[in-house]
């Protein structure tokens, strides 16, 4: 580190720079999306007088939460949960707040972001919750079997790439929003070698004993095209036009959780409660 990081990343600097921006306190997120999501969060907390940072990435992070854990510097830092759930967390204090599923987009493209999303474009014909619910299911059914290879794959340090970061070549086609089964096994098929039997069952075990939905442990970013997907063509269903969705406006629909009805959801309330500890540690 050199003399310019060191006086960045020294206590004493991190804890006075929320004054020049005539803020209380600052809070240090992954990337520019993550912004508006926190944000939103802190503010659903009753927390408006703070200043959010990206800083680029998890690997960015560690410093800051090294300061804080090392340092018990008073800053906040809000980090993806990733497949922590299941490795161990690497930092763990008040201050340091995670995400309720893998990553914000788990928590972004809710049953009822996905119904008010389809109410706005379908002219206030969106289909029933049970119904969003039922495909959410479905596909997590159906994702199950990567998410166990994915598991093993962060346990073990395989290195290989499971998810990805799109969902389209697991799809039954460019536009489907349904996985499609034959194609997960033949990639499972093909990966299988690389993990042992007993790897393979310590992950499967762990997934079972988590009382968290599936659908909140999968890498979120997989999820984005399969929502797109079920967004366009139930609107399309509904309005009898195909709608210009990008992925680009499907987040910005998604990210801000003030605008969502119902903010006592599980995960919600969750992250909500760990924003009201961080700032109760930080005022200490």
């Amino acid at each position: 580190m050199n003399n310019t990081e060191a006086i960045e990343y020294s206590k004493e600097a991190l804890e006075v720079k929320p004054l020049f921006y005539d803020k209380e306190f600052s809070v240090y997120v992954e990337g520019e999306d993550d912004v508006i999501f926190w944000e939103s969060l802190f503010r659903i907390a009753g927390y408006e007088n703070i200043h959010i940072e990206e800083v680029g990435g998890y690997l960015q992070l560690t410093p800051y939460m090294e300061k804080i854990v090392n340092e018990d510097t008073n800053i906040i830092v809000a980090a993806d949960t990733d497949h922590r759930d299941f490795l161990g967390f690497d930092f763990q204090d008040e201050r340091i707040i995670r995400t309720y599923g893998y990553s914000i987009e788990n928590s972004m493209y809710s049953i009822q972001r996905v119904h008010q999303i389809i109410r706005k474009l379908s002219n206030n014909n969106p289909p029933a919750k049970r119904e969003i619910k039922n495909w959410r299911i479905s596909f997590s059914k159906e994702a199950k079997q990567l998410l166990i290879f994915s598991i093993a794959n962060s346990l073990y340090g395989k290195g290989e790439v499971i998810f990805g970061d799109k969902c389209i070549r697991f799809l039954k086609n460019s536009t489907a929003s349904e996985l499609c089964p034959a194609k997960i096994d033949k990639f499972i098929a093909d990966i299988s070698v690389l993990f042992t039997e007993e790897e393979i069952q310590v992950a499967t075990n762990l997934l079972e004993e988590t009382t968290k939905d599936v659908w909140y442990l999968i890498k979120g970013h997989f999820l984005t095209n399969g929502v797109l997907n079920y967004v366009t063509k139930t609107v399309e269903k509904k309005t009898g036009k195909k709608p210009f969705l990008s992925l680009e406006a499907l987040y910005a629909l998604c990210v801000d959780n003030e605008e969502l009805k119902d903010k006592e959801t599980e995960d919600i309330k969750e992250m909500v409660n760990r924003i009201k500890s961080a700032m109760y540690k930080v005022a200490e």
